[in-house]
């Protein structure tokens, strides 16, 4: 049976060869055209941006609308790689200061960059084991700062008064210890005040009179003037009148 169908196709096949054409099937028709697709839509675009000044800023599309933002910070980007460790420089030398070790004497060893003063006039030792040579010797000594020139002589003002026409310390018992212009000072025991002769005519009214009580407790004075003479009355807190140590000192006010 199969090989009764092998040569029914055999002789279909040699029949098609010798005929051509003839066993051609009929030519199909000319399919439909379908139809057009639709055109895609354009994307949108930033068509402008302005800066309100405010820290935002409005944001224009060319779809015709638009958004304001106060952020264009975009996405982070990944961290980049370390870069390579700095090379260290090397360490610089340590400067070398100027010691100030006071007048220069003879006697003394002086080391390199060791300070002077000599006649007003500074030096720095320029070497070790300097002794024994003077500041002004350029092999040994650098000159650091030069003494100055003497100023002009100022004006010389006109001597001021002397206002003190008297002054002294007086003990309790009327004795002087120190003064200057005063010939006596006595106690005067029926009214109780010392009565001092100065070197001239005191006047109350002509003199300043300072009058200073010394004691354990405050002192109290008053003071007159009789006859030319300065009188001085002490009490004591109490108001009661006694003998004390004091100072006093008479100013002039007739000023020429």
């Amino acid at each position: 049976m199969r090989l009764l169908r092998f040569v029914a196709i055999t002789v279909l096949l040699l029949a098609c060869v010798v005929l051509g054409t003839a066993c051609a099937g009929a030519k199909g028709e000319q399919g439909i055209q379908g139809p057009k697709g639709e055109t895609g839509a354009a994307g949108v675009g930033v068509e402008n941006i302005v800066n309100n000044g405010d820290g935002t800023f409005t944001v224009s599309l060319t779809n015709g609308t638009a958004y304001t933002t106060d952020n264009f910070t975009g996405p982070k980007g990944e961290q980049g790689e370390q870069g390579l460790q700095g090379v260290q420089g090397n360490p610089g030398t340590p400067g070398t200061g100027v010691e100030w070790v006071g007048q220069w004497d003879s006697a003394t060893l002086y080391t390199k960059y060791d300070a002077v003063g000599y006649q007003g006039s500074s030096y720095i030792s320029k070497q070790n084991n300097n002794t024994n040579h003077l500041p002004t010797d350029t092999n040994w000594w650098d000159l650091w700062v030069e003494k100055g020139d003497q100023g002009l002589q100022g004006i010389q003002g006109v001597p001021g008064p002397n206002m003190i026409v008297a002054m002294g310390f007086v003990g309790s018992l009327g004795t002087l210890f120190g003064s200057y212009n005063v010939n006596d000072v006595r106690w005067d025991t029926n009214n109780h005040y010392y009565e001092i002769t100065l070197g001239v005519w005191y006047d109350p009214f002509v003199h300043v009179t300072l009058v200073t009580g010394f004691a354990i407790v405050n002192i109290n004075a008053v003071y007159d003037g009789s006859d030319g003479k300065l009188r001085v009355k002490l009490f004591n807190p109490l108001g009661e009148v006694g003998q004390f140590n004091f100072s006093f000192m008479v100013l002039t006010t007739d000023v020429i």
